[in-house]
C-alpha cells in the first residue's frame, strides 16, 4: 500500500493508475478536508474495499448506474448508459464512470465527483424521493464535472 507524504505524490500515483488502466475519467473526488496529505479513502486497496458510502450517500449492495446519451454533447455516437453493479470497489467505480462516459461520448465531463441516487421531486409532497429501475434496483448516478 502506497504511502504518501504529500497531495502530489497521491495525485502521482492516480495518474500512473490512470495510464496503467488506459482510463481517461480523472477521479476528482476528495472527501478529505486537508489538501496536503492524501485521503484515506484512496490509498486501501482501489481494487478490493468495497465502497460503503460516497459523498455521505450510503450505497446499497446492489444498485443501477444509469445515464442518458446526450447529441448535444456526445454526437450521433452517443448512446444510453446502464449497468447492475454489486459491490463496486473504487476502481470499478472509477471504471464504470469512464466506460460511461465513452458510451455517451461526453468527453467534456471527465471529472468523477461522486455518485448519488438518482431522485425526483415529488410535488404533492416537496420532498425528493429515490428513482428505481424496471428491475426493482434503486438508481444511482455519477456526478461529472468538467
Amino acid at each position: 500500500m502506497p504511502i504518501f507524504e504529500n497531495y502530489k505524490q497521491c495525485m502521482d500515483w492516480e495518474n500512473e493508475l490512470r495510464e496503467a488502466y488506459g482510463l481517461q475519467m480523472v477521479l476528482s473526488i476528495r472527501e478529505h478536508p486537508d489538501k496536503d496529505n492524501c485521503p484515506e479513502w484512496f490509498v486501501p486497496e482501489l481494487n478490493d474495499v468495497a465502497v460503503k458510502d460516497i459523498n455521505g450517500y450510503p450505497l446499497p449492495d446492489e444498485f443501477m448506474i444509469v445515464a442518458s446519451g446526450d447529441k448535444f454533447l456526445g454526437g450521433e455516437a452517443s448512446c444510453d448508459f446502464e449497468v447492475k453493479v454489486k459491490r463496486p470497489s473504487w476502481m470499478k467505480l472509477w471504471k464504470l464512470a469512464d466506460e460511461q462516459m465513452r458510451c455517451t461520448c461526453d468527453y467534456h465531463h471527465i471529472f468523477l465527483e461522486g455518485i448519488g441516487p438518482r431522485r425526483w421531486r415529488n410535488s404533492d409532497t416537496n420532498t425528493y424521493e429515490q428513482v428505481y429501475h424496471e428491475n426493482g434496483l434503486p438508481i444511482y448516478e455519477f456526478w461529472l464535472g468538467s
